[in-house]
């Protein structure tokens, strides 16, 4: 050390400095300016020695001499944290940041915790002689983020300014501290300011400690920070980090924060092909541009903010398999339908779900002038499960559409629309499925419980409901049972082939539907002057209006299946209610719900 008499220069061969890293001496003077180089000149306390002996055991500054990072530096003691003690006479030192501590092996290896996936509910607890660092880094990239907990005590007391002022009323930790969010890149390290406000660029004492007392997290309870919040998450070069901290809370009676901390967070358009293949929290709008596909791998579960919707206007591939279905849900730990607003398929868009599940969004699936192919997925408890318009050729396979709150399913001017082997089932309010200007084919399927009508055709919409089986085979095509209202409701100029008979040769033609309704309610009402077919059909206790073939029925021609087909649904329903709890259970972590459907077991 080389320590020379009378005033600090800040310029020239005198200037306080070690030559280099690693260097055996540096250079400093007897008094330098107090109060942030406001004056008077002061005796320099140790704290200025700290920060050039860091410099000799190789501790740079925190953002290689950039000025626009210079707001952290009463946070870190290579920074001018050294300054730091009354009237920033260097008598109180800040702390080393946790980034050099951590690569000096200075931390017990106990206290840092990596993080490399969703974590909700974060405690962040302080001690000052045992400090827990949480290194948020999902890949092991250079590029990452530190959390730790900084209150005053010992050489912080003074960091990063003066502890007598009293601190905003409306801060949650006032003047004592709170979460500091450290980024972390290749020869920079910046302190993310939770007032998002440099505090040095006040002329005057006052709003500088107003301005620090302000910097650790939150300003604000339930504060969040992500690629659009001011501060923000981004990198450097202004990239998406695709971090997010949101519901920064601060606990002022155990002095401690916790945060939800998600790992792979997106917002904004994507206008290159990607992978999704982690778990992903979507908490802005995004949008898969023109010509770009967005895949997603099994087992993936993307969870929405309010409000937010993923917009479709290049391919969605989101291809999950049995056991490792793709979930698209809501980020609420108590969601309700429309909790997040859907998947949007924009004109000239694609979407392919395969063993898929979408719930709590007002729309499961909305389409518009888009190339729709759903199989193996469920929609659930959105408030429509899907509405499709002007998607011409969609295909529903092997889908369920259950306990939506308006419909299972609406399809409007969509021509050869084609629905197999699915389910609409316990629509809260409305229809399970209702078709306006719409020609529709279903088959193999189940259309029951719903609030309303099991399926509505109405305003020039065509419904076929017909099909060819094998002489001998006693095979029923689709169900439609227990609705609210109609079984099947056809008006305003709609056509329905609910079954067309013909025998040829080794054939019979016709519906094959098995209809049952509840009270007085009616199976099929046709408000329509035209005849409509409805023959080959099982009809528990017939109950029809309007114009209607409906002889021979299948019994008629010796068929006989719904004799076992009440036995066959309580056996179909305690698998779906397994099923359910299964879902309930491994799949949305919803464990109450869980046992009570085991109880209806």
């Amino acid at each position: 050390m080389k320590l020379f008499a009378g005033d600090t220069f800040y310029g020239g061969g005198l200037t306080s400095h070690a030559r280099y890293l690693n260097d055996r001496y540096y250079i400093f003077g007897e008094r330098h300016w107090g109060d942030g180089h406001r004056g008077p000149v002061i005796f320099a306390h140790i704290g200025g020695h700290c920060h050039e002996f860091g410099h000799c055991i190789g501790l740079p500054h925190l953002a290689d001499y950039d000025e626009d990072n210079y707001e952290d530096k009463f946070f870190a003691l290579m920074e001018v944290g050294g300054m730091n003690g009354p009237e920033k006479n260097g008598a109180c030192p800040s702390g080393i940041n946790p980034y050099y501590k951590i690569a000096r092996g200075w931390v017990n290896p106990d206290n840092i915790h990596y993080i490399s996936s969703d974590v909700y509910g974060l405690e962040i607890s302080y001690d000052y002689l045992n400090p827990n660092y949480y290194v948020i880094n999902r890949s092991g990239s250079n590029k990452y983020f530190i959390l730790e907990n900084r209150l005053r005590d010992g050489f912080d007391y003074y960091t990063p300014n003066d502890p007598d002022y009293p601190g905003e009323p409306e801060d949650p930790n006032g003047n004592e501290g709170g979460l500091l969010i450290w980024r972390v890149e290749p020869t920079w390290i910046h302190l993310l300011l939770a007032d998002n406000e440099k505090s040095d660029l006040y002329p005057d004492i006052e709003g500088e400690n107003r301005s620090y007392s302000q910097d650790p997290f939150p300003l604000y309870q339930g504060q969040r920070v992500n690629y659009n919040t001011s501060p923000n998450s981004r990198f450097r070069d202004n990239s998406d980090s695709h971090y997010a901290f949101q519901n920064i809370v601060w606990d002022d009676d155990n002095k401690a924060a916790t945060v939800d901390i998600y790992t792979n967070a997106w917002t904004g358009e994507i206008e290159e092909n990607t992978t999704w293949d982690g778990d992903v929290f979507v908490y802005g709008n995004v949008t898969v541009s023109p010509n770009v596909e967005l895949t997603i791998v099994p087992g993936v579960k993307i969870k929405f903010d309010s409000g937010v919707r993923l917009t479709v206007e290049g391919k969605l591939t989101a291809h999950g398999t049995s056991d490792n279905p793709i979930v698209f849900t809501s980020s609420k730990s108590n969601p309700s339908p429309g909790s997040w607003y859907g998947i949007v398929v924009e004109d000239g868009g694609e979407i392919e779900l395969n063993h898929a599940r979408v719930e709590y969004a007002a729309y499961g699936v909305k389409s518009s002038y888009a190339d729709v192919e759903l199989r193996n997925s469920e929609f659930v408890r959105n408030k429509w499960g899907c509405r499709l318009y002007h998607s011409d050729g969609a295909v529903i396979d092997n889908c369920v559409f259950s306990d939506n709150y308006y419909y299972g399913a609406l399809l409007s001017y969509s021509s050869n629309v084609n629905i197999e082997d699915s389910e609409f089932k316990n629509t809260s309010l409305y229809h399970g499925l209702y078709l306006s200007k719409s020609t529709v084919r279903i088959a193999d399927s189940r259309i029951e419980g719903n609030h309303g009508d099991g399926i509505k055709v109405y305003n020039q919409g065509n419904l076929d409901m017909s099909t060819m089986y094998e002489k001998g085979m006693e095979e029923v095509n689709n169900v439609i049972s227990n609705n609210g209202i109609y079984g099947i409701y056809i008006s305003y100029n709609s056509t329905a082939n609910l079954g067309t008979y013909l025998d040829i040769e080794t054939d019979i033609l016709g519906g094959f539907n098995h209809f049952s309704h509840i009270s007085e309610n009616y199976d099929v009402y046709n408000n329509n002057t035209a005849t409509i077919k409805a023959e080959v059909n099982w009809w528990d206790d017939m109950n029809i209006f309007g114009n209607m073939d409906y002889t021979p029925t299948a019994e008629d021609l010796g068929y006989h299946p719904s004799k076992g087909l009440a036995n066959a649904g309580e056996d179909e329903k305690v698998r779906e209610l397994l099923l359910e709890a299964y879902r309930l259970e491994y799949v949305d972590s919803l464990y109450a719900e869980a046992i009570r459907k085991l109880d209806e077991v």
